[in-house]
């Protein structure tokens, strides 16, 4: 008989980051971290813009609220708001007030972008008609909301800027606009 000689040869261990399933083990959870920082920064970088007076957010929907509306139509109150001249706003406020405010707030806020909003103080110029000076805007849509400083009533309506022609603002009803198709 024939001794067989058995040699065992033992093999070097490969490095550890030569193994893939290593890299299965600790790259999966890796990913799941680097991607919630990501999203987290995305998250923080650009938080949603505040919900404005007279609204509450319920979800993805926006509710308003109509007892500042439902005021003005007790009222009577219209108003009717027009450029005259390159930068000045007009607005003529008609209704059964028992005496007219000295100012008008009107607010005109974009529907994204908030950094585009813009507020105006309307000053009394008699018999009605109010007067301010319309600082420069992007063109779209605005929401335009009408109140007194004392926040007692609110007429609100639609128009897209640049302002041109008219828009006929009266509680209850859809904003009549002659920019708007």
């Amino acid at each position: 008989m024939s001794e067989a000689k058995v040699t065992m040869r033992l093999e070097k261990p490969a490095a550890w980051w030569k193994e893939p399933m290593l890299w299965l083990i600790i790259g999966l959870p890796a990913c799941a971290v680097v991607g919630a920082v990501i999203t987290l920064w995305f998250a923080a970088d650009k938080p949603d813009a505040p919900v404005s007076d007279g609204h509450r957010k319920e979800g993805l929907a926006l509710y308003q609220s109509s007892q500042l509306e439902q005021r003005a139509a007790t009222l009577g109150l219209s108003a009717h708001l027009q450029m005259s001249g390159a930068h000045t706003l007009t607005l003529d406020l008609r209704g059964r007030l028992e005496t007219l405010p000295g100012h008008l707030s009107v607010q005109l806020i974009h529907p994204t972008d908030p950094v585009q909003d813009a507020r105006l103080m309307l000053e009394y110029a008699g018999a009605g008609h109010y007067r301010a000076t319309l600082p420069p805007l992007p063109a779209g849509k605005r929401r335009v909301i009408v109140e007194p400083m004392d926040r007692g009533w609110r007429l609100s309506g639609h128009w897209e800027a640049p302002f041109i022609g008219a828009l006929d603002l009266a509680a209850g009803e859809v904003a009549r606009s002659s920019t708007l198709p």
